[in-house]
């Protein structure tokens, strides 16, 4: 069962969280290489959480509307980008006024598309609101990775130090595989203040996908996938809407 109590009751800790274990100014270069190239400036950004990534490329000339799927996260996005807009929507069933150059999301959110019809759901939602020959750039988690290399119910420890508390997160994962190659996440928190432990517990099942899967998807929504960029446990793919 998905809680998902860090996007909601946890958000800040989120926002102070992520904020050292992504590298969000390097994901934002990567992106902007690419919206560069393709000469995009007016962009959708699905998942904007707390706007880190937001942030730094509105400082790199884009405009920017985030939605997420948490009032909490995107009331920390606004006050971190007073210059962009942002609402509260699932990236499943979008409803936005008008329609965007290129539509993206970094951070693995797309891991939540747990189910085919989640996936094709998102896929039909974005087509909807790209421009003609828009393009759509999105990681995922890459499944012959955690094929591997998941070790189940091993617990994973990251701390960080911050000037007034300290926040630890234990984390361990199982298969799930109800639908896809999906696995369960289970995450504790504590969040520890001059001696003082609060500890809050948070679970998710999350998706990883085979770029392939991913294109078969994206073939049947009218997308041409124009590159895929792989990494370690990771792949990002760049799609254009045909027509």
């Amino acid at each position: 069962m998905t809680s998902l109590k860090l996007y909601s009751e946890l958000a800040d800790i989120y926002d102070q969280l992520y904020l050292h274990l992504f590298n969000y100014k390097q994901d934002a270069e990567f992106a902007a290489r690419i919206f560069n190239k393709y000469n995009v400036r007016d962009l959708l950004e699905l998942g904007c959480g707390t706007g880190h990534l937001t942030r730094f490329l509105g400082d790199l000339g884009f405009r920017i509307t985030g939605i997420d799927l948490f009032e909490e996260m995107l009331a920390i996005a606004r006050q971190r980008n007073p210059d962009m807009e942002f609402y509260q929507q699932d990236m499943r069933d979008l409803k936005l006024e008008r329609k965007f150059d290129c539509v993206f999301s970094m951070g693995r959110v797309f891991a939540y598309m747990t189910s085919n019809e989640d996936v094709e759901n998102c896929f039909n939602s974005v087509a909807n609101c790209l421009n003609a020959d828009g393009i759509f750039l999105f990681d995922n988690f890459f499944a012959p990775h955690f094929i591997k290399n998941l070790k189940e119910n091993k617990e994973i420890t990251t701390e960080v130090e911050l000037k007034d508390r300290t926040i630890r997160r234990i984390s361990k994962n199982s298969w799930n595989l109800k639908d896809g190659v999906t696995f369960n996440w289970n995450a504790t928190y504590q969040i520890e203040t001059a001696g003082d432990v609060k500890e809050f517990h948070d679970d998710s099942i999350l998706r990883t996908f085979f770029p392939e899967e991913i294109k078969s998807f994206l073939e049947r929504q009218n997308f041409i996938v124009m590159d895929v960029f792989e990494d370690l446990a990771a792949f990002t793919i760049l799609a254009r809407k045909v027509g």
